[in-house]
């Protein structure tokens, strides 16, 4: 099994539970890569489109990425949606051998009985499993989700949404 190095020193715990995954992936994404310059004391709280009084849900990777970009030009996310999971999978693979820092949309439904998806970072992996990080929590405990690789592809293939990635293409 590879993993980032250090991953868990860097993960950011979740302040807005009900709307905010995707910001929180992110700056858990720049703190793994050493990202410096960003003020990770407010991230959250700058780049949660969907925090009460904002109106409809706003946060999915492309326009949380753009928000970043605006503040913080150097940082460049990138996204991309697949057809099939096997190239989601094989585009991950890529991605992970240049080193990129990614995170994988799926639905939830298979995993939790629930009619939703959600966004987590790969901070682990290997030929078969995929470990990402569900949640990271005040006290440092950490909630790590083994999903088989098979598990992804059949998921990918046969449920709505949670068919992208996205990863951190540049930083200064």
């Amino acid at each position: 099994m590879k993993f980032y190095p250090d991953w868990k020193t860097f993960a950011a715990v979740q302040k807005h539970k009900e709307t905010g995954c995707i910001p929180t992936i992110y700056e858990t994404m720049l703190r793994i890569a050493g990202v410096t310059g960003v003020d990770f004391d407010t991230f959250q709280e700058d780049f949660d489109l969907d925090l009460p009084g904002l109106g409809e849900k706003k946060n999915n990777f492309v326009s949380v990425a753009d928000a970043v970009k605006a503040k913080y030009p150097e940082v460049e996310f990138a996204q991309e949606a697949f057809t099939t999971g096997t190239e989601k999978l094989a585009r991950l693979d890529e991605l992970l051998e240049d080193g990129k820092v990614v995170a994988i949309a799926l639905h939830l439904g298979p995993f939790k009985g629930i009619n939703t998806c959600h966004s987590m970072p790969v901070v682990g992996w290997d030929e078969h499993d995929l470990i990402m990080l569900n949640g990271f929590f005040d006290d440092g405990d950490t909630d790590e989700w083994i999903i088989s690789r098979a598990d992804v592809i059949k998921t990918h293939d046969n449920a709505p949404g949670g068919k992208e990635l996205a990863y951190l293409n540049k930083w200064k």
